[in-house]
């Protein structure tokens, strides 16, 4: 039995000899996961505004399956300070149907009888929604009440219903 100390981790996986005898087919052979192992749950509020460096912040962590763009600080928008979080998915032109994840920190509900989550979000469609070929991104906010065994989805919008500008589309980074 082997256990791990809070915080994130990779476990790795893999085959020698299968079979007693040389493998066909190493290519196979092995396969990798992270998880994260939770502490107690941070008090409240949670405030964040990306405004340090360092990113993503302590506590939070980075789920990016495909190891390519995911998410990052900028500075280049803001809502208030000088930073934000932002999914460069102009520059993502792999990343159709990949999903990336920005993880909060688990968070303490104990005392809290309705608690409320707030976030600022600035999108602009890359294409005309109107014509063919048509790409358009997914922002959604999952919530888990057994320490990660399920998820509730509390926000979820795509397409015309995510986007924040006029007019809701252009062929250039936003």
């Amino acid at each position: 039995v082997q256990s791990a100390a809070i915080g994130s981790h990779t476990f790795i996986a893999y085959s020698t000899s299968p079979n007693a005898t040389t493998d066909g087919n190493n290519g196979n052979d092995t396969t990798k996961t992270t998880f994260s192992i939770l502490g107690i749950g941070q008090s409240l509020p949670l405030t964040e505004g990306f405004e340090a460096v360092t990113f993503p912040p302590t506590g939070f962590s980075l789920y990016n399956p495909d190891v390519s763009l995911t998410w990052a600080r900028t500075t280049a928008a803001a809502k208030t300070g000088v930073a934000s979080a932002r999914m460069d998915n102009y520059n993502y032109s792999s990343g159709a149907g990949q999903r990336d994840e920005i993880i909060l920190p688990s968070l303490d509900l104990t005392t809290v009888l309705s608690p409320l989550m707030t976030f600022d979000v600035a999108y602009k469609l890359y294409t005309n929604p109107s014509t063919m070929p048509n790409y358009s991104d997914t922002l959604e906010v999952l919530i888990s009440t057994d320490c990660g065994v399920t998820y509730s989805s509390i926000y979820k919008k795509a397409g015309l219903a995510l986007t924040t500008t006029t007019p809701n589309w252009a062929n250039s980074a936003f």
